[in-house]
């Protein structure tokens, strides 16, 4: 690893606002990571919107004030008025990816293993210039993969807890982010299996339902969501390590999504090691990991009696008006 080189680490980006424990521990682990010192952050505090965010907001506010940390520098944007997760999100990481070139995004209720930052920086280095690979994530779902002596692998499976992009493949993937990508997604096959709309509810039903829902809602909700349909619609590819990296601690209810997560989405074990050195080619196993991904996803999402209800549903209030009014969603 080369630390002198001046452009090796990528800056971090953490857009937060109330949840002070889990602010504090997922900074702190990302102070204690290989690198750190050498390693720029980037942290939007929102402002609260409602009474019940005042007490953890003061207390991050305060903490960052006086906190001591092992980075090269902490940078804190302080807003003004509530921008909303989205739009606090969106700024920071366009303020950071365009005058820096690449960024690494993690949400506040992340921790990290030692070797995290070295891992994202040695991939991002590594694969900023192949066109098939669209971000690195430090985060691996518990898939049986397929890797063999392998330390990472390309999928087209994401989950952008901690992940890392360059500005021009991100721009391109932004470029995305409407109605009309989404509508030819689902209803004209423009995905890489030329998959029909049912084939994708049965493949991808995560995706699907996903891209239904930005439809109804005119707009991009699920972010990590979109970037999947974004890996399946254009042929591309992210990279993760073999033993994941990140640890979501999160799942208690204080976030927007996931109140009540399945153990198999907590209890995932995370690196020990303090250094990465790439090992192995990330092509290998691509076809054999992407049907273990399926069949992965076809288990978590399969029908049940429990489920049935909800999905009728949510088939009979959003999916027919977009069959039957399609066309008013393709522009935002």
């Amino acid at each position: 690893m080369n630390t002198d080189c001046s452009d090796f680490f990528t800056p971090v980006i953490i857009p937060t606002l109330c949840r002070f424990n889990h602010f504090k521990s997922c900074l702190e682990s990302l102070s204690q990571c290989s690198g750190a010192e050498s390693t720029e952050v980037f942290i939007g505090l929102d402002y609260p919107a409602k009474d019940s965010h005042w007490n953890g907001y003061i207390l991050i506010k305060n903490y960052l004030e006086s906190v001591k940390l092992n980075f090269k520098k902490l940078h804190i944007f302080k807003r003004e008025y509530n921008y909303g997760s989205i739009r606090n999100s969106n700024e920071l990481r366009d303020f950071v990816k365009n005058k820096y070139g690449k960024f690494i995004y993690s949400e506040d209720d992340n921790i990290f293993s030692p070797n995290f930052l070295i891992y994202m920086n040695t991939c991002l280095k590594q694969y900023k210039n192949d066109p098939k690979i669209f971000a690195i994530c430090g985060y691996t779902m518990p898939v049986n993969w397929k890797t063999n002596d392998n330390n990472h692998f390309a999928t087209r499976f994401i989950r952008a807890w901690g992940f890392g992009s360059w500005s021009n493949k991100f721009s391109e993937y932004r470029s995305c982010c409407n109605g009309k990508w989404i509508y030819d997604f689902l209803f004209k096959k423009q995905n890489t299996g030329n998959e029909n709309f049912f084939q994708l509810e049965r493949n991808d039903y995560g995706i699907w339902r996903a891209a239904i829902k930005h439809l109804h809602m005119r707009c991009i909700h699920y972010g990590d969501m979109m970037m999947y349909a974004y890996l399946l619609g254009t042929n591309r590819y992210v990279i993760c390590p073999s033993i994941s990296m990140v640890k979501n601690i999160g799942f208690d209810s204080t976030g927007e999504h996931y109140t009540n997560a399945p153990e198999w989405l907590i209890d995932n074990p995370i690196s020990t090691d303090t250094d990465f050195i790439l090992n192995g080619n990330p092509y290998s196993f691509v076809e054999e990991n992407e049907r273990r991904r399926r069949l992965f996803e076809k288990k978590i999402n399969r029908l049940t009696m429990e489920n049935f209800r909800p999905r009728l549903s949510f088939l009979l209030k959003i999916a027919l008006k977009v069959f039957i009014r399609g066309s008013k969603y393709k522009n935002w």
